[in-house]
């Protein structure tokens, strides 16, 4: 029950105002009250009331009151003054849990006003399934208005602050509609839901978020196999969904510590998202699975493993050897290491074995004496005409070690004359014979022949002491009367090597040589005829242009040219352009080996020719993709055997 004596001031005030207004002389009675809007946001709008009377005439105060005082608040009367005919006032609205539709009376007049109540309207969240511990995402809390005047402090409340944690408040200022803050996710076993909530004036807007486990992958091996007690350095990577905030610790653990020891914890530092350790193994007598687990230490003793398995072998026997790859039959014999895990209880006689003992020969066993771990025996390799893989195997008990090694043919790889030409008949000319590696023990015997015999004499053969690279011979010539290009070849090892030679009539005034065409295996497919320019050697300019020039079967050609110092180029089909200088018209012996694979004919093998081959590929003459300069083999078919000699010619460049 309201008490009447805590009013009668109030209502005592109302009264004499009232009295005052109706007893104002002449003062004129209202005509209006309005009010500028018709609700207003609690706290945050100030609307204002226009009172108005019909003249001015004395001076007159006109009671304010209110149905619900505690939404506003309101002057407790307005004058006037003598003269005044329409006068208006402010108000202010207090905060309220609900709209609150009231009645504002003026004198005798009144007017409505609906005060809202100001609550969250919506959030907005950077993500609704943030991975605990991982980052810190972030919320947006909108009002249906401008904040008031110092802010309105929206209350803020996780229903799980162990997963989630959230500030107190987060503060919307003055005239801004919205603010946003930030919150922690922390590690959940599994998926857990969780809501935030946004309270203002009684009233709450919950978000919901699902906040997903950080560690949910298996531990991954850098190896599922692993000789125990080996060096290799076996090592696992944990991964987490996403970089943690703080460092991220899993302990782990071994299902057997005397197969495979691992440390008590990874820590995975702060923003990444994986870290490794190594482990270690112990040698075994028998096979094992073994299983390292991984839990987060943050949820405890209860978290979910996760789990990698590596299976532990027994010792077994290895083979290593001083080299890897070499030429068969050379005077240095290679050594082998037989190597075992854990040393031997007693002295055991390892056999041995060479997939191809005709290549590599082995003793039948080496012996590894007890509290020994390794011993080593030499090989004896012998000539091969062909590359070879052969394969050493140790067999201890059925474990078996194995080594294989690339042995190389030994052969002639080059013929290198000096000069490559001279006049028929004259001077002593002398030749070098080339070994890829050094002559085997014995010597190497190498078989000498020439193709025209009668314009060029070798000797039968020409020896190549052990362990020399080399050896030089001398050939005779015969006078000629015109240029000839016999062939020398030379032969070892069932493997020949033939390179020309340039015999010259006296006073040859011609320039000569031979055009090799890179990527052809047969020479007589490439062109015929070439046009070659002559140049000036300082400007490059070309003075004139040997048009259809003939080269002959065995790729010769030969040029007439005038007296004086020029220099010769040559640019063919997909050939790259060559040019050779220092030309006079004195007798020159100059070759062009030309290099294959211009598809874009832009004197270039760059990556433009990949991409016009393959346009073309796998098409002949009559398809819609036909390109003939892409058929660098002339075979008639654009295969990956024309791959095969853009890839060797691959940026590379012609000349000028």
């Amino acid at each position: 029950m309201m008490n009447i004596d805590s009013q009668l001031p109030a209502i005592q005030r109302c009264l004499a105002l009232s009295l005052l207004a109706i007893l104002g002389g002449s003062a004129s009675a209202q005509t209006s009250v309005t009010i500028n809007q018709s609700s207003a946001w609690a706290e945050v709008d100030q609307p204002y009331i226009t009172v108005s009377r019909a003249d001015g005439n004395g001076a007159v105060t006109y009671p304010i009151s209110s149905d619900h005082p505690e939404a506003l608040n309101l002057p407790e009367s307005i004058s006037f003054a003598n003269g005044e005919t329409s006068k208006y006032f402010y108000l202010s609205t207090k905060a309220v849990t609900n709209d609150v539709p009231t009645t504002i009376t003026v004198g005798s007049k009144n007017v409505a006003l609906n005060v809202k109540c100001v609550f969250v309207t919506s959030t907005q969240s950077s993500t609704l399934t943030p991975v605990g511990g991982s980052n810190k995402p972030y919320q947006f809390v909108y009002l249906p208005c401008g904040g008031k005047s110092g802010g309105f402090n929206v209350a803020l409340v996780s229903t799980n602050p162990a997963v989630i944690g959230v500030p107190s408040s987060v503060l919307i200022s003055q005239g801004t509609n919205y603010n946003y803050f930030y919150f922690d996710t922390f590690e959940v076993p599994v998926d857990t839901p969780v809501s935030i909530n946004a309270i203002l004036n009684g009233h709450t807007t919950s978000t919901e978020y699902t906040v997903k486990p950080i560690f949910t992958e298996p531990l991954s091996l850098n190896m599922t196999t692993i000789v125990g007690g080996s060096a290799a350095n076996p090592y696992f990577h944990a991964y987490l969904n996403a970089g943690p905030v703080s460092e991220y610790v899993i302990n782990l653990t071994s299902s057997d510590t005397s197969y495979v020891q691992v440390p008590a914890q990874l820590k995975i530092a702060p923003g990444a998202s994986n870290n490794y350790t190594y482990f270690t193994t112990s040698p075994v007598t028998k096979d094992k699975l073994i299983t390292i687990t991984g839990k987060s230490q943050f949820l405890g003793a209860n978290a979910p493993e996760r789990k990698a398995q590596i299976l532990v072998k027994a010792n077994t026997t290895t083979l290593d050897s001083s080299r890897m790859s070499y030429y068969g039959g050379t005077t240095s014999d290679p050594f082998h290491y037989v190597r075992f895990l854990a040393s031997l209880g007693a002295t055991y006689n390892v056999p041995l074995t060479s997939s191809d003992p005709a290549v590599i020969g082995v003793p039948s066993t080496v012996a590894v004496s007890a509290g020994t771990n390794a011993n080593y025996f030499y090989s004896t390799s012998y000539l091969t005409p062909v590359d070879k893989v052969v394969t050493l195997t140790a067999n201890y008990f059925g474990n078996i070690g194995t080594v294989q090694l690339f042995i190389k043919a030994n052969k002639i790889i080059d013929l290198q004359h000096s000069p490559g030409f001279v006049q028929g008949g004259q001077g002593s000319p002398y030749a070098y014979a080339v070994l890829a590696d050094g002559a085997p023990k014995g010597g190497a015997n190498v078989a000498l022949t020439s193709s025209n015999p009668t314009i060029l004499q070798v000797p039968a053969s020409v020896n190549i002491g052990a362990g020399s690279s080399n050896n030089y011979y001398y050939f005779t010539t015969s006078a000629v009367t015109q240029v000839h290009y016999p062939r020398v070849t030379a032969t070892f090892n069932q493997n020949s090597y033939t390179e020309p030679y340039a015999v010259l009539p006296p006073a040859y005034n011609d320039v000569s040589g031979i055009v090799s065409y890179g990527g052809l295996e047969d020479q007589m497919a490439g062109p015929r005829s070439v046009d070659i320019d002559l140049r000036d050697p300082s400007t490059h300019n070309v003075i004139s242009t040997f048009h259809d020039v003939p080269v002959a079967d065995d790729g010769t050609y030969v040029l007439d040219v005038p007296s004086g110092t020029y220099e010769l180029s040559m640019k063919v089909g997909t050939w790259l352009r060559r040019t050779v200088t220092n030309i006079t018209s004195s007798g020159v012996y100059k070759n062009f080996d030309l290099i294959n694979g211009d598809v874009d004919d832009d004197n270039g093998v760059t990556v433009f020719d990949y991409l016009a081959l393959s346009d073309a590929f796998d098409s002949s003459e009559g398809s819609p993709n036909w390109n003939p300069r892409a058929d660098l083999d002339l075979d008639g078919l654009v295969t990956v055997f024309d791959y095969l000699i853009l890839s060797d010619s691959f940026d590379t460049y012609g000349d000028e």
